[in-house]
């Protein structure tokens, strides 16, 4: 229920994100570089944190009745997130967090 991020030099973790209520089933980067990491978990929520800040930026309630997020995905340019569950998909815009599509 838990993502931990590691320092590679001491092999310790430098921060341990706690925001859910289950297993984390998918972790993603955000591309080109971006200090944006989202996770997915078995409580049907994904969890977007700017790592540098080491702060929750939103909690999105994706994928709450169907077993969980089980695939997340950033757009090229970090502006939207793709997340799917057992049977459906959902297109979400992150600058102001909304659904745009659930499929």
């Amino acid at each position: 229920n838990q993502v931990c991020l590691w320092n590679t030099e001491s092999s310790q973790p430098a921060h341990i994100f706690e925001d859910f209520r289950d297993r984390v089933n998918q972790i993603q980067w955000g591309n080109n570089g971006s200090s944006m990491l989202a996770a997915g978990g078995m409580d049907g929520h994904i969890a977007l944190w700017d790592v540098n800040e080491r702060q929750l930026f939103y909690k999105l309630p994706a994928h709450m009745q169907e077993g969980g997020v089980k695939c997340i995905a950033f757009s090229p340019n970090n502006q939207m997130l793709a997340s799917g569950g057992q049977d459906t998909l959902c297109i979400w815009q992150l600058d102001q967090p909304c659904l745009l599509k659930h499929y």
